[in-house]
């Protein structure tokens, strides 16, 4: 994407410049500068975050339940369990704000890794695993919400807080530095840096 659309311009800005001259052209030049430096921008953007999703879904369910653990180790949170393979009767990870769970909010923390959208029901079940005092839960989906998941978290007898593939993407992105090493490895990224579009 990005390259065919930098050699485009590059052709037509060669063209361009055996046929005109001037300062109306000079102006041409710098709105034709800012219009590929845009279109280079949204497609790298674009590509990148189509990279990390792919990267993401090809994760096993396990896999995706540990990139969630480093995620809130790397945002400060302390994870006391994260459920091995086999029934976990609805908890797979258990976090706390300090090190020795004592402590409000003790963080019940749900986990889903499909395409299909989380659904109301799956809500009410985690509502109903939130039974301590200040007990707080977190469900993760990385298939979305339906709008009824979304109304009963909003309903809720307790807090339910949620996160959808894209804000998980972009906590990563936002704590990459925090992350160990055995979490980078599930889902690594890399810097880059080019020049920002023109702001208006």
């Amino acid at each position: 994407f990005i390259i065919g659309a930098i050699e485009a311009y590059r052709t037509w800005k060669e063209s361009k410049e055996l046929h005109d001259t001037g300062d109306d052209n000079e102006r041409d030049d710098e709105e034709s500068d800012a219009i590929v430096r845009q279109t280079s921008y949204d497609q790298a953007f674009e590509q990148a975050r189509q990279e990390i999703e792919s990267h993401i879904s090809n994760l096993g369910p396990y896999d995706f339940q540990n990139l969630v653990s480093e995620l809130l180790i790397a945002m400060g949170y302390h994870v006391r369990h994260v459920a091995p393979p086999g029934p976990d009767g609805g908890i797979d990870i258990v976090v706390f704000t300090d090190p020795i769970g004592a402590k409000a909010p003790r963080i019940i923390v749900q986990v889903k890794h499909r395409q299909s959208k989380a659904a109301a029901k799956e809500v009410r079940e985690l509502d109903s695993l939130l039974r301590k005092e200040g007990d707080v839960g977190l469900f993760v989906s990385s298939g979305g919400f339906t709008t009824d998941a979304e109304r009963e978290v909003r309903s809720a007898s307790r807090h339910i807080d949620t996160m959808d593939l894209d804000r998980l993407i972009t906590l990563w992105e936002k704590n990459y530095d925090k992350l160990r090493e055995n979490g980078k490895a599930l889902l690594p990224l890399v810097k880059l840096h080019f020049l920002a579009p023109t702001e208006e």
